[in-house]
């Protein structure tokens, strides 16, 4: 085998590995969380923790975004250790009950811890939570002729 052909094949194999890497992760991971968010108001001298109990957080690596409790971020990095995300929401028309807000945050990838602070000129909330991945369920049809 010459010089060129070694090369070729390694470049092949290479180039499928990478590819085959990365079909393996999923497009969306759904998790499960437990754990407190603490909600500041503007004279709040300081806020008593509000429990967490099965929220839902979404993490959509095909369209880089991170959702939970209403927040939709977009994703700014990913390694093999983290997800980390921030977004800015601004009122899309004049409107008293329609301010900016910011959202940041990261998953741990390896124990499920999430953090993540959403601030607002009225509030800030603080969310600490262990996540775990939601299990994928299988759905059942009925069979064609047997209805209810």
């Amino acid at each position: 085998m010459t010089n060129i052909n070694k090369i070729a094949t390694l470049a092949s194999f290479f180039l499928l590995a990478n590819q085959y890497a990365h079909a393996a992760e999923p497009k969306v991971i759904a998790f499960s969380c437990l754990g407190e968010v603490k909600i500041i108001t503007p004279g709040t001298v300081s806020a008593t923790p509000e429990p967490i109990d099965k929220l839902s957080l979404i993490v959509n690596f095909a369209k880089k975004t991170v959702s939970f409790a209403g927040n939709v971020a977009r994703i700014n990095k990913v390694d093999a250790g983290n997800v980390s995300f921030s977004d800015e929401r601004k009122p899309k028309r004049q409107d008293l009950s329609l301010v900016p807000i910011s959202i940041s945050g990261d998953i741990d990838r390896v124990t499920g811890v999430a953090h993540a602070t959403t601030y607002s000129a009225i509030m800030t909330s603080t969310w600490d939570m262990s996540c775990k991945p939601m299990k994928r369920r299988a759905f059942s049809w009925p069979l064609a002729g047997k209805r209810q």
